[in-house]
């Protein structure tokens, strides 16, 4: 019963949020602009027909109305969602260098704009961290280091113990010290590749908080020696 009602009051504060925010302006905007990308590439592929029929060529004109016809089926066919059409529009043979540009531009401000929100809420739980929270990820980072130092020498490294103590930093549950391994490897693959992904100025603002994080030597250390 408790449970239920914690998810009853996740699901209306979720509501609450999305009926708060101004979400509503910020798909329009980018289904307005979607939608003259797709006008813009119609133009061209009229002109490119238009082109070939005033050429003289008629295997030319031919090409071009088969052609057209393909590209403006698959126009008609575009999802009305704004991931299903991103997704189609992403698989499609541009007409248009400009309609390509604007779209691929669009692409590249969405991302940003995704990624600096995934910078922005990291960097919010950085710096809320408190200094309990702090010496918390010190003792188990300590007692890791000593467990896997422990498994390195062939020791029993007390994996049991560990995450009668520290489970809660890793919510997989892994039930052996090879598959607890195997969580912080993809963790810090998924790190990295977010990284990568990252803009320099993105990337130098997680270091900015890291590095005011790291200020704490034996942290520091213990992050060194992970």
């Amino acid at each position: 019963d408790g449970l239920r009602d914690l998810m009853d009051r996740l699901r209306r504060e979720r509501q609450d949020r999305l009926e708060r925010s101004n979400l509503g302006g910020v798909y329009d905007d980018i289904a307005r602009e979607l939608d003259d990308i797709v006008d813009e590439e119609r133009h061209a592929i009229e002109n490119a027909v238009r082109d070939a029929e005033t050429s003289g060529d008629e295997r030319r004109a031919d090409a071009a109305r088969n052609t057209a016809a393909e590209r403006n089926m698959r126009l008609d066919l575009l999802p009305h969602d704004l991931a299903g059409k991103v997704s189609d529009l992403s698989r499609y043979d541009f007409e248009s260098a400009e309609a390509q540009r604007r779209f691929e531009q669009m692409l590249d401000r969405l991302r940003e704009q995704l990624m600096q929100q995934m910078v922005d809420q990291m960097s919010d739980g950085m710096q809320n961290m408190t200094p309990g929270d702090m010496s918390r990820m010190k003792d188990m980072l300590a007692d890791l280091n000593e467990m896997l130092d422990k498994h390195q020498r062939g020791e029993d490294p007390g994996f049991e113990d560990f995450m009668a103590k520290h489970g809660d930093f890793f919510p997989e549950n892994p039930e052996n010290i090879d598959e607890l391994l195997e969580s912080i490897a993809r963790r810090m693959a998924a790190m990295q590749a977010m990284l990568n992904s990252m803009t320099p100025e993105q990337r130098a603002q997680l270091q900015q908080l890291s590095d005011q994080l790291m200020e704490d030597m034996d942290l520091q250390w213990q992050m060194q020696q992970l």
